[in-house]
């Protein structure tokens, strides 16, 4: 995974929640131990895509 470095404009938190995104649906194994509702991620980093865009 590849953080943007101290970036502020608005492509860096679209690329910073794609990756967050991408990140929680590789780990899904140690959110469902904490109950987390993995639906909540199934296309989001499309849909931060489409809104970047």
């Amino acid at each position: 995974m590849m953080w943007i470095r101290e970036g502020n404009s608005h492509a860096d938190m679209v690329q910073n929640l794609v990756e967050l995104a991408v990140l929680g649906e590789k780990s899904s194994g140690p959110l469902s131990q904490i109950n987390f509702d993995s639906t909540l991620l199934a296309g989001k980093a499309r849909t931060i895509c489409e809104y970047g865009s």
